[in-house]
């Protein structure tokens, strides 16, 4: 019986690899389950230069999780953050999955560096288009509540190769540049477990900085 031949395409909606046989206009991703077309699939970079494009656009997309739930901070309660921790995550994982996806095990430190720098780069770009000085430490404060409350626990809590190194560099990047004003890793369980003792979470993860 002869081989099927295959085509090797990047999922669309998880960002992973997969193999599909060459002729079959729809199927499903093995890793996310999600239903797909040749159409909306793209073929993998093929060569080093393209990996390195492909991890910086996705890297760069990273600023989406700040910039797109600037509100999500908003009515920080025990009865809302479950709800809208859940609803965060269902938006901001792509994101990070096709990060994941497009660095190879071996260059992680090296990009998750690079994505870390060119997060902090583009929020410091929104902040300058804020206004006035107030308008920008507003701005620079509430982004600073969605990163450590919403946007690390998140990446934490996804277990991806590339999570830890990537919440590690995020934070340390924000220290370098803000060391006045500093935030400590957290996750999702600590947070909701915090609730009772509400000041205590809060100067627990900002420190004197609150």
């Amino acid at each position: 019986m002869a081989e099927t031949e295959e085509l090797t395409l990047r999922c669309a909606e998880c960002g992973k690899e997969i193999r599909v046989p060459k002729g079959l206009d729809e199927f499903s991703c093995v890793y996310c389950g999600a239903k797909l077309t040749l159409a909306r699939c793209a073929a993998p970079p093929a060569s080093p230069a393209g990996g390195e494009a492909a991890c910086a656009s996705c890297a760069a997309e990273l600023i989406r999780c700040v910039s797109e739930h600037r509100d999500v901070g908003d009515d920080f309660a025990a009865e809302t953050y479950g709800p809208k921790m859940d609803a965060y995550t269902a938006e901001c994982a792509p994101i990070l999955e096709r990060l994941s996806a497009a660095v190879p095990p071996s260059g992680i430190c090296g990009a998750m560096r690079d994505a870390a720098v060119r997060f902090m780069d583009g929020l410091e770009a929104l902040w300058a288009g804020a206004g006035s000085r107030r308008a920008r430490s507003d701005a620079l404060l509430r982004d600073k509540f969605t990163i450590s409350i919403f946007m690390i626990p998140m990446i934490r809590a996804l277990r991806l190769p590339v999570s830890e190194e990537l919440a590690q560099d995020i934070r340390l990047e924000w220290i370098k540049r803000y060391p006045k004003s500093p935030f400590y890793l957290a996750d999702r369980e600590t947070i909701e477990g915090g609730f009772r003792k509400k000041f205590s979470l809060l100067r627990t993860l900002f420190g004197k900085s609150l």
